[in-house]
């Protein structure tokens, strides 16, 4: 695989994640699906509640520049970026109620939140093969 053709492919999980945040991702309560920006806005409140999905995104921003430069990344770098991407999306596989002030409400996923499942799962497998690719 040439260099151009492992950097194109590359591009892929980011086309995927920018997709994501345009199309209908989560709601809950009233029926109404948010789109992803939404999620992506506010999903750090998550954490208060023990839902670190929306830390994937942080790890998946911090994983593009060593799939994309000429230089592997290290082992330790690879491994942190790694379990940052795996284990928070793992995590929102599980995402089934959010916890409101009026009570707990149990969670609709729409098309958003797969595409951006499909993004990090490619990112993780782009990430480990610029570590074993010579050509990238």
């Amino acid at each position: 695989m040439s260099i151009s053709l492992f950097r194109r492919f590359t591009l892929l999980p980011i086309a995927l994640w920018l997709i994501s945040l345009v199309l209908p991702a989560a709601g809950w309560g009233k029926g109404e699906m948010g789109p992803g920006w939404q999620i992506l806005l506010l999903g750090w409140m998550g954490l208060l509640n023990a839902q670190f999905g929306w830390v994937a995104n942080i790890a998946f921003a911090c994983s593009i520049p060593p799939i994309m430069s000429d230089r592997q990344p290290s082992s330790t770098g690879q491994f942190v970026l790694s379990l940052g991407l795996a284990l928070p999306t793992l995590q929102a596989l599980f995402w089934s109620k959010v916890h409101t002030d009026q009570g707990d409400y149990a969670v609709e996923v729409g098309v958003g939140y797969y595409v951006w499942l499909l993004a990090m799962f490619i990112q993780i497998i782009f990430l480990n093969a610029a570590r074993r690719s010579p050509d990238a």
